[in-house]
């Protein structure tokens, strides 16, 4: 779905201070509670993405474990993006949002009626959506080039370049999470925890500055 070099210079672009002046825009949360996947976070400050947070899944075994996570590494009242499509991120989710944090709930599997780019190929589901406008937020090619920063992660670089696509008639389809983990022998956490801060990051960033009574000032390239 994303070529490689695209996510290669995405991370040449990364500095260890490039949050400097930025606040939190998001945080991606993939949950893993118990058995062998990592739950890991995503930190997102604009088009700049802190290095990655991990926990193996038995160190996260509850939905307290997962939700002292997060809280322990949220920062400027920034939003929550978290995986309940396995159904392990349904507890976080409503116990970080009884305790006052914005959160989005990232269900892979429901319908969009948002279209690629530059066509009218629309997508069979939010996951295809989310990971197709990644990609294009990483295209060098669109104008005044990517502003995404990703940090130097190998194990990222490969999660982000795992998933496959194909056209089907309903649209943009990206291969299944539970077929990527067969090919590399564990789940992609990083990549979705990546994608889902970028995918709802900015609804967040607008909700937020909104309700501050101010506008946005996040830059997405195509996305924006």
């Amino acid at each position: 779905c994303i070529p490689t070099e695209w996510i290669m210079e995405a991370q040449e672009r990364w500095e260890p201070d490039g949050l400097r002046d930025l606040k939190m825009t998001a945080m991606g949360v993939d949950v893993a509670q118990g058995g062998a996947d990592n739950t890991v976070i995503a930190p997102r400050y604009g088009s700049w993405y802190a290095p990655l947070i991990r926990k193996d899944g038995k160190a996260t075994p509850t939905t307290p474990d997962v939700t002292g996570m997060v809280v322990a590494h949220l920062r400027h009242g920034a939003g929550v993006v978290i995986d309940i499509g396995g159904g392990y991120g349904v507890g976080p989710a409503i116990q970080l949002k009884e305790n006052g944090v914005s959160v989005l709930q990232f269900d892979g599997s429901k319908p969009t009626r948002a279209q690629a780019v530059g066509s009218n190929l629309g997508f069979i589901n939010k996951r295809a959506e989310a990971w197709w406008k990644f990609r294009e937020a990483l295209d060098p090619g669109q104008d005044g080039g990517s502003p995404v920063a990703l940090p130097p992660d190998r194990q990222l670089l490969a999660d982000l370049t795992a998933p496959r696509y194909e056209v089907v008639s309903r649209g943009l389809k990206i291969e299944q999470k539970v077929d990527i983990k067969k090919r590399l022998g564990r789940s992609p956490d990083d990549g979705d925890a990546v994608v889902m801060a970028f995918s709802e990051g900015q609804r967040l960033a607008v909700r937020k500055t909104r309700e501050m009574g101010k506008k946005p000032t996040v830059n997405l390239g195509y996305s924006g």
